[in-house]
Order: C-alpha cells, then structure tokens, then sequence
C-alpha cells in the first residue's frame, strides 16, 4: 500500500508531466506557441535588453506535402526542429508556433551573434533539405527580427512587428 505522501510525490509528478505536454509540440518536441508569453515574461525577468525574436517560416512548404506527401512535410518539420535546437543555445527558447513557423527568443548575446546563428541554421536547413528532399526542391525559410524593448514594450506587440517582419522577407524573394 502507497503512503500519502507516496501518492502526492505521484500525483505530482504525473501534474509535471501533463504541464510539459500540454506546453510542447508533439512533432517536434520545441515548445508552442502557448508556453510563449510565459517563456518571454521569464526571460525578461531574468536577462538584461536586448532580447531578441525571430520568427522563421520554411519556404514553399505547402509544395514539400502536395509533392512529397504529408509524411515527408512531418519529416522536414522534425528536421527543422532539431536544425534548431543546434543552430541556438540552451539558453535560448525555440518554438514551432504553428504549421511551419518557428519562434526563437535570445538574450545575452548581441546582433551579430544572432545573424551568424541565423547563419548556421541556413546552411544546416540547406543540408537537411538535401538528404530529404529532390535536388529541384531547396529547403530554405525566410526570418524577421524584433528587439525588446526596442522595437516593443511587450510581447504582443513584438510578435506582431516579427510576423510583419517575416512576410517582408517573404515578399523580398525569401530565404
């Protein structure tokens, strides 16, 4: 028989773990789109301006499941993820924040750090594509950047200066 305090330590255990799941994407196991505002208040709370958001979105992924099928478009998202996760540090929180759009937010470190992260992570999409992808279909994704506080004073306004910032990008020829 459990004790009380077996089945509490339990319980809550069990609470931890539904939290984790209810605030991680299945597919990619990066946070969502709903641990956001929590995940920035934390960071601004903990880090010194600026902070820094960039919302990613994979080009012409619509063409990758119409072409290649849904099953490779969940391939390529996985890989993106974990393009992710390597491209960024620890400290930095990544997110799929729906479909095929990804949300970084980095703090302690400056501009021209980001750009050689956003780099990195190009060249290594660039090859995920490659291995997954025909030679006619490049991965590639396009990005926008906002700065808190500088560009807004919190998060609503800056998600939509990035997403802005995004479909600019897109508009310019992408990747």
């Amino acid at each position: 028989m459990h004790s009380t305090g077996t089945r509490i330590d339990e319980a809550l255990q069990q609470n931890r773990l539904i939290s984790d799941e209810a605030l991680t994407d299945v597919l990619t196991k990066l946070l969502n789109r709903r641990s956001l505002p929590a995940a920035f208040d934390a960071m601004i709370t903990r880090q010194s301006p600026p902070v820094f958001a960039v919302m990613l979105d994979i080009d012409h992924f619509k063409a990758v499941n119409d072409r290649m099928g849904h099953a490779v478009g969940d391939k390529i998202l996985i890989a993106m993820g974990t393009c992710l996760r390597t491209a960024f540090r620890t400290d930095d929180k990544v997110f799929r924040v729906g479909g095929e759009e990804f949300l970084i937010l980095s703090a302690g470190i400056t501009i021209e750090a980001l750009h050689e992260r956003i780099a990195n992570l190009r060249r290594a999409v660039a090859l995920a594509g490659r291995i997954s992808l025909p030679a006619d279909m490049p991965l590639t994704f396009s990005a926008g950047v906002g700065i808190w506080p500088e560009d807004a004073n919190n998060f609503g306004d800056l998600f939509d200066i990035v997403d802005k910032r995004l479909y600019c990008a897109k508009k310019s020829g992408r990747n």
